[in-house]
């Protein structure tokens, strides 16, 4: 599934093109943000997290294992996986910036997307970890449901799932407000985008989904309608229909599209997803999402304790090669000096 790789460095690409668009001049900023780049790369990587956990859980299943060996060695792989870095990052966070230690407790506890229930917007430092929080809470209950239940059964939560989303999102929509965040960040409210790869990945477990089945060819079919009716929700009507209906459209999307990657792409996307920068970028999204947030801010710092220009420093022309530069070096020590090396501690519990 090497092209999986590149839709990641697709998805996070999009996140740091809004979180950084601030700097660019007027026409390009708004034309970045009027696409809603950081929106849509997040709910790609979370239709691509319930496709590929649940197929790790049914090829678990699959091997006979008893269900606390299995549960245990899902949840081992999971710490090693996403804690270290991220437990880093809240460390060095924790000592950068004074505002972290208010919100510190929810990002550490992953509650991160429960902040702006209670206060009305994220949090101030960390806000973007809100996905990782949604993430993490599928993943209490999800491995349960997928190791305990038939494969029949597991399909119709999955289904519950993406009916249950839309219904979230309208219900919170009228309690708390139109434009409110938490419409978009309670983990119920992305029920349809994990569920629906979950549910990709148990037709692909127990059936397959090559490039010529008859499952594959309707997916493809419904993923461009559902492109185009999402593309006339968002640019012309908008509203309550948008808000509860537009995640939906894009989990038939992003279904359609991380199954054609999953198969391998052709022709000229073939040469973009796979291309080795592109890959290479998708293994250290995870980093890449994490460390994107704090890089402007450290970057000001830094300008300050030197005292360069920020006057200078801060055309865009100037700011975002070094920025750029700056997050690579953050991302790649964290994955080759942190990242990796904890996973290799997953065969101690095989």
């Amino acid at each position: 599934m090497l092209h999986l790789d590149g839709i990641r460095a697709l998805a996070v690409g999009g996140v740091i093109a809004e979180h950084w668009a601030s700097g660019l001049p007027r026409s390009l900023r708004e034309l970045v943000l009027s696409f809603d780049l950081g929106g849509l790369g997040v709910e790609c990587f979370f239709v691509l997290s319930g496709f590929l956990i649940t197929l790790i859980l049914l090829d678990s299943k699959d091997q006979n294992r008893p269900f606390r060996s299995a549960l245990g060695h899902f949840y081992v792989r999971r710490v090693l996986r996403i804690f270290p870095a991220y437990y880093a990052a809240l460390l060095a966070l924790f000592f950068l910036f004074p505002d972290m230690r208010a919100v510190l407790g929810w990002h550490a506890l992953y509650l991160s997307n429960l902040y702006p229930l209670w206060h009305d917007s994220f949090a101030p430092i960390g806000g973007h970890f809100w996905s990782l929080a949604v993430e993490e809470q599928f993943y209490l209950f999800w491995p349960l449901i997928v190791l305990v239940l038939p494969m029949k059964k597991v399909m119709y939560v999955a289904l519950a799932g993406c009916l249950l989303a839309p219904i979230s999102r309208f219900v919170l929509w009228q309690t708390m407000g139109e434009d409110h965040v938490s419409v978009a960040t309670v983990t119920t409210t992305a029920l349809d985008l994990l569920c629906f790869g979950a549910s990709l990945a148990c037709i692909k477990h127990q059936v397959g989904l090559p490039v010529d089945s008859v499952y594959t060819r309707r997916l493809m079919t419904v993923g461009l309608f559902a492109l185009a009716f999402y593309l006339v929700l968002y640019f012309q009507v908008g509203g309550v229909l948008f808000g509860v209906f537009g995640r939906t459209l894009t989990a038939l999307f992003f279904g359609a599209l991380i199954v054609a990657a999953a198969n391998g792409f052709k022709g000229p996307a073939r040469l973009i997803f796979g291309n080795r920068i592109i890959v290479w970028l998708g293994t250290i999204s995870y980093g890449l999402y994490i460390f994107h947030g704090f890089i402007p801010a450290i970057y000001l710092h830094l300008l300050d304790t030197f005292g360069l220009s920020r006057d200078v420093f801060g055309m865009y022309y100037i700011r975002y090669p070094l920025l750029i530069a700056f997050l690579m070096i953050v991302t790649t020590a964290s994955y080759y000096f942190l990242e990796r090396p904890a996973r290799q501690y997953r065969k101690y519990f095989l």
